[in-house]
């Protein structure tokens, strides 16, 4: 039995508590990871549907305008060169609208994969309950707050244990050079049929025992440097292990100022984008009315028809990268299943 082993038994059962603790954190920042790509995908999905239902009112207003137009031209009011105008813009239209129904199953199948479920599950879209478009489900980040958070998350606590055991990992390989103390005892007895002046029980309890101890201590003189060599060795993977936590606070860091970045930005990219869908409206409305008055021409009509279109589309981008950018910074600051739980499950039971 080691009574003494120079301090390594400690430092390994140390280590490996460090170990252990570091998968923990490694496995909770996993879950997050997993979270965030979830939630990413899921509203992904939610705006190419959106974009479907917009690019499908684009067509049938085309496809409307173009009614009109076969109706003037019949009657002599139009030229035919604006029909077949209008026809080359309803045509873009169904090519927009297929091209929109084939990335939104695109981020279903993403969504399926990402969550391990059979391309073929049908998935519904909780379009009321996603609290898309509701800015009240994303209010302004605290960036002193969340800053001070960075070195609280999960991943950059689990690479403190991994320094930590990688310290033990020291202790271990010094102790190869300590003097070591172990105890030995034994307890032997023989019996012999042969004996005919001793019973079983005399020749076992009685005559046959012995018993012997001792305490050996074993000394390191000469090891063929093998101690120095492993004390080295760790040494240097406790150097890496300090560099990748500095590695690690600096990406932590950049990224969370990034995210705050997006942010800002998508938040004024949402405005400008509100503006722009209400002006082209506006515009459109009235130009179409010139249209049927005979005061504008259909080019007219169609150019401020496409400002709009983009303009509804990029309201609906900018609000998907609006929500996916303010939860990149709760992933940043690992504080994103209690932004979850105190922002949304009260007014959306589906994420519980």
């Amino acid at each position: 039995m080691l009574l003494y082993t120079g301090g390594a038994r400690e430092a390994a059962l140390s280590q490996a508590r460090s170990t252990l603790e570091a998968s923990i954190r490694d496995f909770s920042r996993s879950r997050q990871v997993i979270l965030f790509n979830s939630i990413f995908r899921y509203m992904e999905a939610i705006l190419r549907f959106k974009e479907i239902g917009i690019q499908a009112e684009e067509l049938a207003s085309r496809q409307e305008n173009l009614d009109r137009i076969i109706v003037s031209f019949e009657n002599q009011i139009r030229i035919e060169a604006d029909v077949l105008r209008q026809r080359s813009l309803v045509a873009d239209s169904e090519r927009r609208l297929a091209q929109a129904r084939q990335a939104h199953q695109r981020s279903m199948y993403f969504l399926k994969e990402l969550l391990l479920l059979p391309p073929e599950t049908d998935i519904v879209l909780d379009l009321p309950n996603s609290g898309w478009g509701n800015n009240e489900y994303l209010p302004d980040p605290d960036a002193q707050t969340s800053w001070d958070l960075i070195m609280q998350r999960p991943d950059v606590l689990a690479q403190e244990y991994r320094l930590e055991a990688a310290g033990e990992g020291i202790k271990i390989a010094e102790s190869g050079g300590r003097a070591t103390v172990s105890a030995s005892a034994s307890l032997r007895s023989n019996y012999s049929s042969q004996d005919r002046r001793a019973n079983l029980s005399t020749q076992f309890f009685e005559t046959q025992p012995e018993l012997s101890g001792g305490l050996t201590m074993s000394v390191p003189i000469f090891d063929r440097r093998r101690t120095s060599t492993n004390v080295a060795r760790v040494t240097l993977q406790h150097r890496q292990e300090e560099i990748d936590m500095i590695d690690l606070k600096q990406a932590a860091r950049t990224d969370l100022l990034q995210a705050v970045l997006d942010f800002n930005t998508a938040k004024a990219q949402l405005r400008f984008s509100n503006e722009q869908l209400l002006s082209a409206e506006a515009a459109l409305e009235a130009e179409q009315a010139r249209f049927d008055a005979g005061a504008a021409t259909l080019l007219d009509v169609n150019s401020l028809r496409s400002t709009r279109l983009d303009a509804a589309v990029a309201v609906e981008e900018s609000w998907f990268d609006l929500f996916t950018n303010r939860l990149d910074i709760t992933l940043q600051d690992g504080t994103l299943e209690t932004f979850l739980i105190n922002q949304l499950d009260t007014r959306v039971p589906e994420l519980q």
